[in-house]
């Protein structure tokens, strides 16, 4: 949030210049605002609410890099443990990130926000992983049915490639891997980000709870489990290529209700809440395997 001082714009640079700090380059470093007069909060909180307005509105734009703590401490007249405590807030919900030897700077993925967002409210809620995969449901359907309206043949091409690195794999997690960027390449094609973005947490969390729930299952279990869904989303490429829209949807019908099935049936699936502590540190793993693509 911007206030009506001028020197709101002067460069964070020039102010730690002026307290015998190195200078900063302008064309390298983003310039945050100044937080609003007259909020009695904490100096660290008061930091905070400023630069996240400024990350939401685009004064500081996705892969910006921050001024120095030190310059961070001039611009708003702090000292820099209440500038540290205040950027350790922010990347804590992961606006933004810390790379060793370079700096700070804004996290280049909304959708690791929507990430941490998401999970946070799902373990504050103490949320049911059937009452996760319902909403995977109805985003995932609503998604379907948008996708249809508006895929590409470049959209399907990336899907058949997800597709085929799923059906040659061996391995698990390439498996895994594969059909994962095939249901979130189908998302995207719905065209709305938002959408994509929470369905793609919603399916890195049922992933990886599965992933836990089924670790000590033996291979040929596996195998055939990884074979089913594969087959599923043949079927979904098949329709698609055919233009037969009701069929896609209808495929992924099934697929939602035999999943849903899978879990209500599973005796660990069926309890597992997402305030469990291996759910959360399954959960806790989708960080790591966000990236920078998009994210059952």
């Amino acid at each position: 949030m911007q206030g009506n001082d001028t020197s709101a714009h002067q460069q964070p640079g020039q102010a730690a210049a002026n307290a015998k700090t190195p200078h900063t380059a302008a064309a390298t470093t983003a310039v945050p605002s100044r937080p609003q007069r007259g909020h009695r909060v904490k100096a660290a909180e008061s930091i905070m609410q400023t630069l996240r307005a400024d990350i939401a509105s685009g004064v500081l734009s996705p892969g910006a890099r921050l001024p120095t703590e030190r310059e961070l401490a001039a611009h708003f007249g702090v000292s820099q443990p209440t500038v540290r405590e205040a950027v350790r807030g922010l990347e804590a919900i992961g606006l933004i990130e810390s790379r060793h030897g370079s700096g700070v700077y804004v996290n280049a993925s909304r959708q690791d926000f929507v990430s941490h967002s998401l999970q946070t409210l799902l373990q504050m809620q103490q949320a049911h992983i059937l009452d996760v995969f319902d909403v995977r449901r109805a985003l995932g359907m609503h998604s379907v049915r948008r996708a249809c309206e508006a895929i590409t043949a470049a959209d399907i091409e990336a899907m058949e490639a997800a597709l085929r690195q799923a059906t040659e794999a061996t391995d698990p997690y390439a498996i895994a891997d594969g059909l994962l960027d095939f249901q979130i390449t189908f998302s995207a094609a719905a065209g709305n980000a938002l959408l994509t973005a929470m369905e793609s947490v919603l399916i890195r969390i049922l992933l990886q709870i599965q992933n836990m729930a089924y670790a000590d299952k033996d291979d040929a279990w596996q195998r055939e489990y990884a074979a089913e869904l594969v087959e599923h989303r043949h079927d979904v490429l098949r329709a698609l290529r055919a233009g037969e829209h009701q069929a896609v949807e209808q495929a992924w019908a099934r697929y939602f209700d035999a999943q849903h099935e899978r879990f209500r049936r599973d005796p660990v699936l069926s309890h597992v809440t997402l305030d469990d502590r291996q759910a959360i540190e399954a959960v806790r793993d989708i960080a790591i395997s966000l990236g920078p693509r998009l994210s059952s």
